[in-house]
Order: structure tokens, then C-alpha cells, then sequence
């Protein structure tokens, strides 16, 4: 959530104050993948934690696959806000398919390899490996966008096709198996070193709301700047 914001508030300040930095070059671009590499491997153990939470009250397939179909719908619902808000500030860079649609298709995709286990790891890995060549020819239609095929002349703030990020969700997903049947252990590991559950609350706080301030920390960033900065050139 940190990198996040770092890195959004180098982009607010190339985008609208035209600072003459690029946090697409370099170690900003680094910057910003790697926050976006993290948010799709943390949504993938997320899934496979809250399936095995669900498992252990007792819950029904069909009532765990209602419950994921529900969380993606609200995170379609952010991420056409997201759609919106891009188009009616940045119209020649509208996100179409950025982080959040992937993460709302993938809650549909990976209840299909739930039963895979660690094996979605090796999956994933090969599933990130396939790169769409598309510079043999044009793509002629935006229908192809979710899965890595854009159109000509195709500019976005960011774009996350299924092809090959779905595979960093799924390897997630992996990681979450393998892990999950040491979260006592690590829970007991924890809870030794004396935190003050104040603090741990406060810790966490973040990675509970992340849809949240996904959707907030951008208005209140622009808001600070103006503030400080003043209005952005037009």
C-alpha cells in the first residue's frame, strides 16, 4: 500500500504538474511493478485463505463459489468507477482493463483450479510465461483487450490482461496452499513477540480495507497537491 502511493504521487506529479520525471522508465517503473506484482500474488493467497476459512466452518461449494461471484462483482463495480473516473480525467488514457478488472476476473477464473493446490505455482509460472505477440498485425477490435491482444494505437494508465497476469493470482493461490497449514504455527510465532494488539491492529488495518484506499488514496492525493502545489497546469 506504501508503494503504491509513492508511486501514484510520481505519477500525479508528471501527469498534471508535468514534473520531468517518468514513472515509467527505470527504477519508478520497477517501482510500480512490483507493487502491482504484489497486490495480484497477495489477492491470490487471500482467495485460497478465505476458501479455507469457508472449508473449515463448513461452508458448500456452491456457497463459497456465491460468496467469490459477490466479491467480484464488487470489484467490477470499483473498477468501472475507476473507468469512469480515468475517462472524465484522463480521457486519452482511460484504464479499460487495469488491476482491478483483473482481480475481479480472476475471482471468477480460479475457483477452476481451487483443487490444484501447490501445483497452481508451476501453473502460474508457465501461465506468466506466455506473452501475446501482437506485432504481427493489428488488432482490429477492443474485444480481445482482457486477454493481452489491445487495439492499434492502444494508450492506457494501466493495463493488467489476463494474459499473463492471471498466472501471478494463481501462483498466489499456490503459495496460500502451502502455506496455510503452518497459520497457527506462524499465528503462535506471532503472538510471542509481545506486539500490542493496538499496533497490530493498526498494522493490518491496511491490507483489510485494500479495496478501500485503493479507490480513495488517488482523490486525496490530487486534493493534498493542490493544495500544496496549487492547481495544475492546463
Amino acid at each position: 500500500m506504501a508503494g503504491m502511493i509513492v508511486f501514484h504521487i510520481i505519477f500525479d506529479l508528471r501527469f498534471f504538474w508535468q514534473w520531468p520525471i517518468e514513472p515509467f522508465q527505470g527504477k519508478l517503473f520497477w517501482l510500480g511493478r512490483t507493487v502491482g506484482v504484489a497486490f495480484l500474488l497477495l489477492s491470490g493467497i487471500s482467495f485460497t485463505l478465505a476458501r479455507q476459512r469457508m472449508a473449515r466452518k463448513g461452508w458448500t461449494e456452491s456457497a463459497a463459489m456465491q460468496r467469490e461471484f459477490l466479491r467480484a462483482c464488487r470489484v467490477y463495480a470499483a473498477a468501472f468507477g475507476v473507468t469512469v473516473a480515468t475517462f472524465i480525467v484522463l480521457p486519452a488514457y482511460t484504464i479499460q482493463f487495469g488491476v482491478l478488472h483483473l482481480i475481479a476476473t480472476s475471482t471468477l477464473l480460479l475457483p477452476l483450479t481451487a483443487k490444484l493446490g501447490g501445483w497452481n505455482i508451476i501453473i502460474g509460472t508457465l501461465w506468466t510465461s506466455i506473452k501475446p505477440n501482437i506485432s504481427s498485425s493489428p488488432i482490429p477490435t477492443g474485444m480481445l483487450l482482457p486477454f493481452g491482444f489491445p487495439p492499434e494505437n492502444f494508450r492506457t494508465l494501466d493495463y493488467y490482461p489476463l494474459l499473463p497476469w492471471h498466472g501471478v493470482l494463481m501462483i498466489g493461490q499456490g503459495i496460500g496452499t502451502l502455506i496455510y497449514g503452518y497459520g497457527t504455527a506462524w499465528r503462535r510465532t506471532f503472538s510471542s513477540m509481545c506486539l500490542p494488539s493496538s499496533l497490530v491492529s493498526l498494522l493490518t488495518w491496511p491490507g483489510r480495507h485494500s479495496l478501500l484506499l485503493y479507490l480513495i488514496h488517488q482523490p486525496i492525493i490530487l486534493a493534498a497537491l493542490w493544495f500544496i502545489l496549487g492547481p495544475w497546469p492546463r
